[in-house]
């Protein structure tokens, strides 16, 4: 049960109950006015009443949020209040927060309606330092400015929904576990799509009730004698009981009867129970005494009306048949496992916490310690309270929850009280169990789970007073649904000590430092569940023979935290991997400002990251130690690392080293946080984002390779924290074939001004270094063009661009044309250029009617050679025309005489020979003689005598040539050409 301080209405009743005390309204056994000294908190009453951990519209961060109800009858400022969550660091509420009577504050990571899902908050704590964790293991508390707990919730057994909140059905009933029957998930929508009510009353809740009146005042002999509320052995609901003494003479049946109680309904007594006089009854919620913790019950007041006996503030009234108060008891709080039993009758027994009252010493049943049935230490219906200062009862507790696996430890403590219920310190206790193969137990109450079962551990003081608690002990290994990949993906660092491989992580574990050098484990959201917290600090009994372990006790009281390397919360698939945690090869000394400030907020985002983004992360963490470091308690077993430190190599689900081909296949971080306490103090809330650092720097520190496994140049980039260059150019581009184009990429940059360098590759095979490079392009086409910029730690950004060649025509070189004579053939040889790497066809046409006509083409050269039958002008054109389609177009012109026209020409020649003296006037008349009879003989189509005449032209000039009266020269061009013109009119 709630053993929480009473709220709202239940408080009003108990500070009815206890002012009643003073005018004899509350009747003890005895008849007399009872005044309690003991006072009902008078303080606020507020309650702890709607809790969103985990919405689904808006982030965790920006979403979170819980809501407090007044249940009081005055108005409350939260100015100066605590919250506190597990793991968190405490936040102190810093403005004013009025909560009015019967109304509602809501208290939200963010304050802002735009981003925190549409929440309307009445105040805003910061979110780095404070967080709703949505696994089972959270709880969330309110206390006043005294540090007093108002209220507190825990999750329970079950993660909370997603996207909706849970809100309390009965803001007067027992609040303490989200998961229980007192609270539902909400169904209303608000803002963005979340469900929940903040700020209004819960959907489905209780509509809060008046305050129970006080029991009445009355007379009789039957005393409540002896009240077990919050039994050990077995649950409450099963083993809570009370005791009745008659102090008279006659028996009394109590059928009829009833018990009240606070907040329960009040039951009558169905069947006869008789007490005799002088003697005892048991009432109880449970008969069975195989479950109950072996009490014999005289009747059982279970059923629709059942009384609650509070752990907290409650009390008891027992009523006649007429309804008439009989007695009544009233108590603030009890002690787990022990029964409060009155040691005289006739003593004033209101006040169950008070000096009349003692705790029960003897065993019964399961282990729990009173007298059902049965009288008191001593003395009539009870016993003498004790010697101050002599033990008289001893409690053993446990932390919850009571179990551990087999291999684990965890420890008992003691506490014993003397007979005024004060304190006993200094005892030295003989501690047994029940069952040393199942659960043994050391001098100092360690406990150690041997084999599946259950036991009783027995704390036992010189005097013979003991108390006891039990303990379960589960299954050393259960199957799990996590998945785990290589704890080592990234690589093993070399570290002097011994590697130990567990499922759950791999730890190289130094003796000398009495902790890991390193712990390395793999993180996804398989690893979460709902399995509770272990709490179970335990040797690593895997070591190798000789090695000396480090104990929970090495730690104890040192002034630092056993501080997790793999993370509590991110092992929670079953028990059993989350007791691996507490492995102390997983723990090491850390302060408690780093590990409950920047360091926890660096695991949840990681968790975040795992749970939410679907994230596979790999993880490696330890510590960087001084010189000569200190040792916990100056004991020189467990070494204080200077500072902590932690990698994480965040990627996709599912993947690993085998998905790493860049260094954007990965992401690490990295932090570096002090850890000596000294050094800590003040940084519980910063973020931890201020830690962050680079791997370089850690091995660096440390002399650890802590992701050799990756590829070079990815871990030349991830560990050193550089950032890629931005590449860019100023493309796209537009140039010609054979024509160079110039690129340039000299407005890339360097986040870290870090120089540059370029390489390039040109689309067509060819490749260049330098910011701009010019390239030509031997053939037109559009060209992908990418350059690669790099900075001198491999860090490499790529740009790409395009450059479109434009296609250039072929040029045809000039080519000769020609003279000739009718019948002749025409010869040239010509050539063309292209800056493209083309093929190439060819056409000529020679002018003369006949058409164009390919043309060979011997590489870029080219021969003309043609016929010409008819006299004329004629213009040779010559076409090259490319792959592309362009064309190069070039002509020449040819010039084709008659014979009849190299006749007339050539006398015009003689003439001139004469005209110069070279040659008589009579001479030349003669030879022109010759030439026009040819000519003549041409006109009429005699060609035979036309040649015959040209012959004789050709015998006289010799003959003047022979007699000197022509020059040798000139005498042999008169007779080449007209020679010339005999062949052309022979060709017809």
């Amino acid at each position: 049960m709630n053993r929480l301080p009473l709220r709202g209405p239940g408080a009003a009743a108990l500070a009815f109950v206890l002012s009643a005390c003073a005018t004899d309204q509350l009747t003890d056994a005895a008849g007399r006015g009872a005044s309690l000294e003991l006072q009902a908190a008078s303080g606020p009453s507020l309650v702890i009443n709607e809790i969103m951990p985990n919405p689904a519209a808006v982030s965790d961060d920006v979403g979170e949020w819980f809501e407090v109800y007044n249940a009081g009858t005055a108005a409350v400022d939260l100015l100066n209040y605590a919250i506190a969550s597990n793991n968190d660091a405490v936040h102190v509420i810093n403005q004013s927060v009025v909560v009015p009577a019967g109304g509602y504050a809501v208290l939200a990571r963010s304050g802002d309606p735009a981003v925190n899902g549409g929440v309307a908050a009445n105040y805003s704590y910061a979110h780095q330092t404070f967080n709703l964790n949505n696994s089972a293991t959270d709880w969330l508390a309110l206390r006043d400015p005294s540090g007093a707990s108002v209220d507190s919730v825990s999750w329970g057994t079950t993660s909370p929904p997603n996207g909706a909140s849970r809100g309390v059905v009965d803001a007067l009933a027992d609040n303490l576990v989200m998961s229980g029957p007192n609270w539902s998930t909400q169904t209303t929508v608000y803002g963005l799509g979340d469900r929940g009510t903040p700020g209004a009353a819960n959907d489905g809740a209780a509509t809060p009730p008046p305050p129970p009146p006080p029991p009445a005042p009355g007379t009789g002999v039957l005393v409540i004698n002896e009240i077990l509320a919050d039994p050990r052995a077995v649950a409450d609901a099963a083993g809570e009981w009370f005791e009745v003494h008659n102090a008279g003479t006659a028996a009394v049946d109590l059928q009829g009867w009833t018990i009240a109680s606070l907040n329960d309904a009040p039951h009558v007594v169905s069947a006869s129970v008789v007490v005799p006089a002088g003697g005892f009854a048991v009432l109880g919620r449970n008969g069975d005494a195989a479950t109950n913790g072996g009490v014999t019950v005289s009747y059982v007041y279970a059923g629709a009306t059942t009384v609650n006996l509070g752990n907290g503030t409650d009390w008891l009234a027992l009523r006649d048949a007429a309804g008439a108060s009989v007695d009544s008891v009233v108590w603030t709080s009890t002690v787990a496992g022990t029964s409060r039993a009155l040691i005289d009758p006739a003593s004033d027994n209101l006040n169950v916490n008070g000096a009349a009252w003692t705790n029960s010493e003897a065993l019964f049943g399961a282990g729990d310690r009173g007298t059902p049935g049965a009288a008191n230490a001593s003395g009539g219906g009870g016993g003498g309270g004790g010697e101050a200062g002599v033990v008289a009862s001893v409690t053993v507790s446990i932390n919850s929850p009571r179990q551990i696996p087999v291999g684990y430890t965890k420890p008992a403590f003691a506490n014993a009280r003397d007979g005024a219920n004060q304190t006993v310190t200094g005892v030295a206790y003989t501690w047994t169990s029940s069952a040393p193969s199942i659960a043994a137990v050391d001098s100092m109450g360690y406990i150690q789970g041997r084999g599946v079962g259950t036991a009783t551990i027995t704390a036992t003081a010189p005097n013979g007073v003991s108390g006891s608690a039990q303990i379960g002990i589960l299954e050393a290994d259960v199957p799990t649904t996590a998945v785990y990949r290589s704890h080592v993906e990234f690589g093993t660092p070399a570290a002097p000590g011994v590697l130990v491989s567990k499922r759950e992580f791999v730890s190289s574990y130094s003796e000398t430092r009495g902790g890991p050098n390193w712990v390395s484990w793999n993180l996804n959201a398989t690893h979460f569940g709902p399995a509770a917290r272990c709490d179970c600090f335990t040797a690593d009994q895997t070591l190798p023979a000789g090695t000396t372990p480090v104990v929970d006790f090495n730690y104890r009281n040192g002034g630092y935290d056993r501080g997790h390397m793999v993370q509590s919360e991110s092992r929670t698939a079953t028990y059993q991997e989350n007791a691996a945690t507490f492995l102390l090869t997983n723990i090491l000394p850390q302060a408690g400002e780093n590990n409950q400030g920047p360091w926890v907020q660096f695991e949840n985002y990681l968790n975040d990251l795992a749970r939410q983004q679907g994230k596979e992360i790999y993880v490696v963490a330890g510590g960087e130690y001084s010189a000569n470091p200190a040792t916990l308690k100056n004991e020189g077993r467990v070494q204080v690392p200077e500072w902590t430190w932690k990698v994480a190599v965040v990627m996709d689900g599912g993947q690993g080293l085998a998905q790493v081909h860049g260094h954007g296949d990965l992401r690490v971080l990295a932090v570096r946080m002090p850890n000596d306490t000294a050094a800590a103090r003040g940084i519980r809330n910063h973020p931890w984002q201020t830690y962050q650092t680079t791997v370089d720097h850690i091995e660096a520190r440390t002399g650890y390779d802590l992701l050799s496994a990756l590829p070079n140049a990815v871990e030349r980039i991830v560990e050193s924290g550089t950032r890629a260059p931005v590449a860019a150019t100023d493309g796209p581009y537009v140039g010609i074939e054979g024509s160079p184009v110039t690129l340039d990429a000299s407005g890339s940059s360097d986040p870290d001004g870090d120089a540059l360098s370029f390489a390039w590759s040109f689309g067509d095979g060819a490749t260049g270094t330098g910011a701009r490079p010019a390239h030509t392009w031997a053939d037109n086409g559009t060209y992908a063009v990418r350059v690669i910029v790099s900075d001198p730690y491999g860090a490499a950004d790529t740009a790409t661009t395009t450059v479109t060649v434009m296609n250039v025509a072929p040029q045809v070189a000039a080519f000769a044309g020609g003279q000739l004579l009718q019948g002749e053939t025409y010869a040239a040889a010509g050539s063309f250029a292209d800056p493209g790497a083309d093929s190439w066809t060819a056409t000529v046409d020679y002018g003369d009617g006949s058409g164009a006509r390919p043309l060979a083409l011997a590489g870029t050269g080219f021969a003309l050679s043609h016929r010409y039958a008819a006299a004329g002008t004629f213009t040779v054109t010559v076409r090259v025309t490319d792959d592309d389609g362009a064309a190069g177009v070039r002509t020449a012109t040819v010039v084709v005489q008659s014979p009849a026209q190299a006749v007339e020409a050539l006398a015009g020649d003689v003439d001139g020979l004469a005209a110069d003296g070279a040659i008589a006037r009579g001479a030349a008349v003669s030879l022109n003689a010759k030439l026009r009879a040819a000519g003549a003989s041409l006109a009429r189509g005699d060609r035979a005598t036309a040649v015959n005449q040209l012959e004789a032209f050709v015998h006289e000039v010799r003959a003047m040539a022979d007699s000197g009266r022509i020059p040798a020269a000139d005498a042999a061009a008169l007779t080449a050409a007209a020679r010339r013109i005999a062949a052309s009119v022979q060709s017809l």
